[in-house]
């Protein structure tokens, strides 16, 4: 049998153990194993994830990672290059040869990234040395036709979403795909719902949630009387902290408790998040109080906040009410604050709100409270929503 045809056998048992159809590039290199002892592999990928095999029939996956999870890679020389992975594992790639170059692989690689993250590659993967990028970038270019050239709906979401189902492992549902690009794309508010995702379990909203986390198109984000599972509430932390361009973010009755309060407190003092809707989650004074001491260091504003019917009181409301007095940039840029629904029995957490200058609030909704308003409505002329009160005679 020749080479040619070894080669081909090797291929085609790599394709049946990775079950990929066909792959962007194969080929055989060296990987550097444990110490400094580097033996020969074949080295394959996808359009997602880069795989390194044994190069005896029938082939062994011995080490696989999803694009998404490159932090670093690192161009040494022609022949070597380090790719490290959100899991702290380093893998060490050189070409077989000596002379030979391992550059066709990294033009494949940039490109596959380069497809999820059109504009912000540079921002998410750290690439040495400092001009490798551009370099590889126009390079990849010349050689390889871009499949996914032109204008994408909604920024590319669609590829971020599949991409985001093969690091999890989970199954990429064209349908939402198909309704984000024909549906969502064309929402003048740009907001993401998750309604029409019902149907779908907790494990499939993750690789959703997943794909917004670099995303450039989608300004509101909400989510409706669904419960959140522990995995999707952190990744939706995660989301909050690196998106850009989500303002609104509304998680409205969906199971959240007083642990949110340090988990989102997080990103609440990194977040471009605007207008933060929490209503309907039983939040209690200990997660209020969490999400107030974040909110001490955070230096952009936070337009509205609701609070409605959070289980919180007016202990919690007191150490909110004392950031927002505290954090000047915060206090003059909340215009609508609604706290309805809560027990809160003592005004002075209210009226404190007006004792400063640079207050700017224009709405504060306390509809079913626990305490007299007469003197504070009296007394605050910039309150103007305080409807359906139980005012004690």
């Amino acid at each position: 049998m020749s080479d040619r045809d070894d080669f081909s056998e090797l291929i085609g048992s790599a394709r049946n153990v990775t079950k990929c159809s066909s792959f962007y590039f194969n080929g055989r290199i060296r990987y550097g194993t444990k110490g400094e002892k580097v033996e020969e592999r074949f080295l394959c990928m996808n359009a997602f994830r880069v795989y390194i095999c044994s190069i005896k029939i029938p082939v062994k996956i011995e080490s696989q990672f999803n694009i998404l999870s490159i932090k670093l890679i690192d161009r040494t020389s022609d022949s070597h290059v380090i790719i490290e992975t959100e899991e702290k594992q380093v893998h060490s790639l050189y070409s077989l040869h000596d002379k030979a170059s391992i550059q066709p692989f990294l033009l494949i690689l940039i490109r596959n990234l380069h497809a999820v993250f059109p504009h912000r590659l540079q921002a998410i993967v750290e690439i040495r040395p400092e001009n490798e990028y551009d370099k590889l970038l126009r390079l990849s270019n010349e050689y390889y036709e871009d499949i996914l050239n032109g204008i994408r709906p909604c920024g590319g979401f669609s590829v971020r979403y599949e991409c985001a189902c093969d690091l999890y492992q989970s199954s990429c549902h064209k349908y939402v795909q198909n309704l984000i690009d024909n549906v969502f794309a064309h929402r003048v508010s740009r907001e993401f719902t998750f309604r029409e995702f019902e149907s779908l379990t907790q494990k499939d909203w993750l690789p959703i949630i997943h794909a917004l986390r670099h995303n450039e198109w989608f300004t509101k984000l909400t989510i409706e009387n669904t419960k959140l599972s522990s995995e999707n509430i952190d990744e939706l932390c995660t989301v909050t902290r690196l998106c850009e361009t989500i303002k609104d973010l509304r998680l409205v009755n969906c199971g959240l408790t007083k642990d949110f309060g340090t988990r989102f407190g997080h990103c609440l003092s990194v977040t471009c998040v605007e207008n933060l809707d929490l209503s309907n989650n039983t939040l209690e004074d200990k997660g209020l109080i969490n999400l107030s001491s974040s909110l001490q260091q955070r230096k952009l504003p936070l337009r509205s906040i609701n609070l409605q019917s959070c289980s919180i009181t007016h202990k919690s409301l007191q150490a909110f009410h004392t950031t927002l007095m505290n954090n000047t940039c915060l206090l003059k840029n909340l215009q609508t604050l609604n706290l309805s629904g809560n027990r809160i029995k003592e005004e002075n957490c209210i009226t404190i709100l007006f004792s400063n200058n640079d207050n700017m609030l224009e709405e504060l909704h306390l509809s079913d409270v626990e305490f007299s308003l007469e003197s504070t409505s009296h007394g605050s002329k910039q309150i103007f929503d305080i409807i359906f009160n139980k005012i004690s005679p």
